[in-house]
């Protein structure tokens, strides 16, 4: 019978299953000894059968092929392969002369079929360029031996296989970085030669590290050195609210107002636990963080201005409320904090501004004067104080009462702090001396007043005056009864504590 490709062969496989022994081969082979046997267990491992020893054949030069029995069933998970494997020998002779010995001419062209299939199947299971591709021949050839030991297989930049070791040197795959990384025995050594941090046990980091995204620490977290919140971004009040991204935020003003309240502070960012600081964007433009209009719980439930380049606000979100740390700069209450010299002699203004930012939480100020005077009879000279907004022209509760020289009176009038009777000033007449005022309870804004003063008449000594403002005092002014009269002479400044 004649063989051709189709029936050649040259190969066939099953799956064992602990109890099959006897597998077909589906194609001629004409010796037992023409079938190569192989055994692949489950790991992978091939084991080439033995003849006799571990299996024996039958249907040796059937057209139809045979079958290979097995003396010991593969085990599920196990594979058989059954191949052909006609040695490449000539093993048939012909005599000289006498009848043509067809079958036998047949036989030995089967055989070489036989072998060319095996080479084709050979050859489908090979690497192979495409037909397009420019190399050929020894351009394709691997390096020697000694070469290739212990390397890599690479290719050039024109497509030629070489051995690498790995490094960007020798156009290997990987850097010399990656190459030392794969050279590392476990992952700790990975992440020490990477500089990274496990998941488990105490683990140091050295150098300066920039952390993004939400990141959990659990347990006790020492830092050997300084620990940044980082720079932080400009956040601007939208009505009343700001939406942090970060530990650290300058807040400015919405549309660059003089002043803006901040009452609200999202929490959509943040996990709890989390810090925030605040520092203002521009001093001169105040941001008032407010104590309870929305979720921000301050001490002494006082508001804070974040009203000069030093300050700064350290909050913490618990649930879903910002609660104050710390604040800066504090006041200390032991130490008078001393606001501008300001003339007062100009002669052209009816109202100078001493002062118009303090810290939310002072608890006492003091007004001092040196020979102020207006230019106009019982215009005297008087404070104002007020929030942020300005200072408040009305309200003064009680009476001012003086003594002026052996004269005594009253002054009735609720539009300010009087150092004098102003029934008895007379133009150009010089006051001098100390107004204090009093915080009555921090939790409040009622301010208390008192003082001595003297002055061309004599020694005057103004009764207890109070107001309560609407939010905390911020601006002091110095200005007239009648806002008419100029200011003419001498200086004034506040101080605080």
């Amino acid at each position: 019978m004649t063989i051709n490709s189709g029936n050649a062969g040259p190969k066939v496989s099953y799956d064992g299953d602990d109890a099959t022994t006897v597998f077909p081969v589906p194609f001629r082979f004409f010796l037992a000894e023409h079938l190569l046997v192989t055994l692949r267990d489950a790991n992978g491992a091939e084991t080439v059968q033995v003849i006799t020893t571990n299996y024996t054949v039958a249907g040796a030069g059937l057209a139809a092929g045979g079958a290979v029995t097995i003396l010991i069933a593969p085990a599920t998970g196990e594979k058989l392969v059954i191949e052909l494997n006609v040695p490449g020998t000539q093993e048939k002779a012909f005599p000289l002369g006498g009848a043509f010995p067809s079958t036998q001419v047949e036989e030995a062209l089967d055989l070489d079929v036989q072998r060319y299939n095996q080479l084709l199947a050979l050859f489908d299971r090979v690497f192979r360029v495409p037909t397009s591709d420019s190399q050929v021949g020894e351009d394709l050839a691997y390096p020697i031996d000694s070469e290739r030991a212990g390397a890599f297989l690479a290719f050039d930049n024109d497509g030629k296989p070489i051995a690498a070791a790995g490094t960007s040197a020798d156009l290997g795959p990987v850097s010399v970085f990656t190459n030392t990384l794969l050279a590392l025995a476990n992952a700790a050594a990975w992440r020490s030669s990477l500089g990274a941090v496990g998941t488990t046990g105490n683990e140091s980091i050295a150098g300066n590290k920039t952390l993004t995204g939400d990141t959990t620490f659990t347990g006790e977290i020492n830092a050997d050195g300084p620990l940044a919140l980082g720079d932080g971004s400009e956040l601007t009040i939208a009505s009343g609210s700001i939406t942090p991204t970060a530990n650290q935020h300058s807040v400015d003003t919405e549309a660059d107002a003089a002043a803006d309240d901040l009452a609200t502070i999202a929490t959509t960012n943040m996990q709890g636990g989390a810090l925030l600081l605040l520092t203002p964007e521009n001093a001169a433009r105040v941001v008032t963080v407010k104590h309870g209009t929305g979720n921000i719980d301050l001490h002494d439930d006082t508001d804070f201005a974040l009203d000069n380049a030093a300050s700064s606000l350290l909050l913490r979100l618990d649930g879903s409320t910002w609660r104050e740390v710390v604040r800066t700069p504090t006041v200390d209450k032991g130490v008078w904090i001393y606001g501008p010299q300001v003339d007062l002699s100009a002669g052209t203004e009816t109202s100078v501004d001493l002062i118009t930012s303090l810290p939310s939480d002072i608890t006492e100020l003091e007004i001092l004067w040196n020979r102020g005077a207006s230019n106009t009879t019982n215009q005297v000279p008087i404070a104002r104080i007020g929030p942020t907004a300005g200072v408040v022209n009305t309200g003064y509760s009680s009476v001012t009462g003086v003594i002026t020289g052996s004269s005594a009176g009253e002054d009735s009038d609720d539009n300010g702090f009087y150092p004098a009777r102003a029934a008895n000033y007379g133009a150009n007449e010089q006051i001098t001396g100390v107004m204090r005022l009093s915080r009555w309870d921090p939790s409040e804004h009622l301010w208390m007043a008192s003082g001595d003063f003297h002055s061309n008449d004599g020694e005057i000594h103004p009764a207890t005056v109070f107001i309560t403002l609407a939010d905390a005092l911020a601006r002091v002014a110095i200005t007239t009864p009648g806002g008419v009269a100029l200011l003419n002479n001498g200086e004034a400044r506040v101080r605080y504590r």
